[in-house]
């Protein structure tokens, strides 16, 4: 009895307790799992370049997140949207957008994902040329990557700052620092990091015309890419080496890797690739005067390009093609080739400004939906702490009744302990006289047996001293 009153006051000290603490509702999980589901079309929209749909359906995902407050999911989708401007070359928005990601992730103190984004705002300021701000942001990414030695992170910052002094003609840093990356990805044996960081120290040594270092570390891009198997990487380094080869007027060996390059490509059904070694190949038979060569290597690339629909590749098959038919005084084919990459040259920089100002209206239309939707988002806010402070009423009110049951209850149970006792009591004290009385009794049955004794003993001697009846009477005969 004593025991289960003990459970029961610790229950209720228990109960008071959490009635004293925050009470944590759980998060729908619904919204959850409809972000993910969102985030996965949106990924699957910008991997068939189709951005604006990508964005539509990433910025949807976002309103969800701030209309739970998940700063986790916010964080994704800006970062995601950023990446998707990104790849769109709009660097104005893939800034602005992986600045808000920043902001997000260092509110939730991720410290990695943090320096991820500023390593690759680094990365879009690089793009638009602005050198300053690319270094202020990637050497951020370099602190916090040390900070919490994120060795990954620390070789691409290195190699990031590499590539933008390399940009800026500041060669020897920019080598400096791209072999300081090198040397962390090798001492932590990141060998998939390796063909970047090779690729962007072979560019420094090509610019420096410095062919026979840029060819050294472009074998050794190869030779990493081959471990892989990835031929578009593999037909890349090949394209790359023989360039290089041609530099040195290597004019065989430079053939050889573009064909190398070729069945890379072709292995992968990499048209792209296969255009750009066409399009080699007939300026290097061009540079040596063999027209017939380059025009059917220039002519192979312009099918491909046409039917892929890569204006740029296009344009500048034109171009040559023109070129050639000049020297060879066939003006006409000069001046057909020459309108071609005339249209060509005037479609794709009106494409690009109809895209700039695509993407400032897309941009437009994404923010305006936004603050829109923020709007909502804040009354769903307001909604949902309603709801919540409702929740947490019930629950006080509930708690409260609970405890006051268990009051009562534990009332009940000591004036149910305490008349335990008492009768408890009484019973002993019954006990003890029963006791006394049996004792007593005990006492007297054994006097009461003396007493008998002593009187069939008194009675036996008197008897004993007393004649018997015939004694007598013949003693009375004889005085007769």
């Amino acid at each position: 009895m004593q025991i289960s009153v003990v459970y029961l006051i610790l229950f209720i000290f228990s109960a008071i307790g959490c009635y004293g603490q925050k009470i944590v509702l759980p998060k729908p999980t619904n919204d959850t799992i409809e972000i993910i589901a969102l985030n996965n079309i949106a990924a699957n929209y910008s991997n068939n370049n189709k951005s604006d749909s990508s964005i539509l359906i990433y910025s949807k995902s976002l309103l969800i997140a701030q209309a739970i407050n998940s700063k986790k999911f916010e964080a994704l989708a800006y970062y995601k949207i950023g990446m998707v401007y990104d790849l769109s070359e709009n660097n104005d928005s893939a800034i602005s957008y992986l600045k808000k990601a920043a902001t997000c992730y260092k509110l939730l103190g991720n410290k990695k994902r943090l320096a991820n984004m500023h390593l690759r705002i680094g990365n879009a300021y690089s793009k638009k040329a602005k050198y300053a701000l690319a270094i202020k942001y990637m050497d951020s990414s370099l602190k916090e990557c040390k900070e919490i030695n994120n060795v990954e992170g620390i070789s691409f910052s290195l190699n990031g700052i590499g590539l933008v002094l390399k940009n800026q003609k500041d060669f020897k840093t920019a080598i400096k620092y791209l072999r300081e990356s090198i040397s962390i990805i090798l001492t932590n044996g990141l060998v998939k990091d390796l063909p970047p960081a090779y690729s962007n120290l072979a560019l420094c040594f090509y610019d420096l015309k410095q062919f026979d270092s840029a060819l050294y570390y472009q074998n050794l891009v190869l030779k990493t890419n081959k471990l892989s198997d990835n031929y578009q990487e593999i037909g890349g380094s090949y394209l790359n080496i023989a360039l290089t080869q041609e530099a040195l007027n290597n004019t065989i060996e430079a053939t050889q890797n573009y064909e190398s390059a070729k069945m890379a490509f072709e292995k992968i059904g990499d048209d792209y690739g296969i255009s750009l070694v066409y399009l080699n190949l007939g300026s290097l038979y061009q540079t040596q005067k063999n027209y017939s060569l380059a025009k059917q290597n220039y002519q192979k690339s312009l099918s491909i390009s046409i039917s892929i629909g890569d204006p740029d590749g296009a344009r500048m098959c034109y171009r040559y093609l023109s070129d050639i038919a000049a020297k060879e005084k066939d003006f006409e084919s000069a001046y057909t080739n020459f309108i071609c990459y005339s249209k060509l040259n005037d479609s794709i920089y009106n494409a690009e400004n109809s895209k700039q100002l695509g993407d400032l209206k897309t941009q437009l239309e994404v923010d305006k939906k936004e603050t829109e939707l923020k709007i909502k988002s804040e009354a769903e806010k307001d909604k949902l702490k309603t709801i919540s402070e409702e929740q947490q009423k019930q629950q006080r009110i509930i708690i409260l009744a609970v405890i006051s049951v268990l009051i009562i209850v534990l009332v009940f149970s000591m004036l149910l302990y305490k008349r335990f006792n008492e009768v408890k009591k009484q019973k002993s004290i019954i006990e003890l006289k029963e006791k006394e009385t049996n004792e007593q009794k005990l006492t007297i049955e054994d006097k009461q047996r003396e007493i008998l004794a002593s009187i069939r003993y008194a009675h036996r001697i008197q008897k004993a001293l007393m004649p018997n009846s015939k004694f007598i009477h013949t003693s009375i005969n004889k005085e007769k």
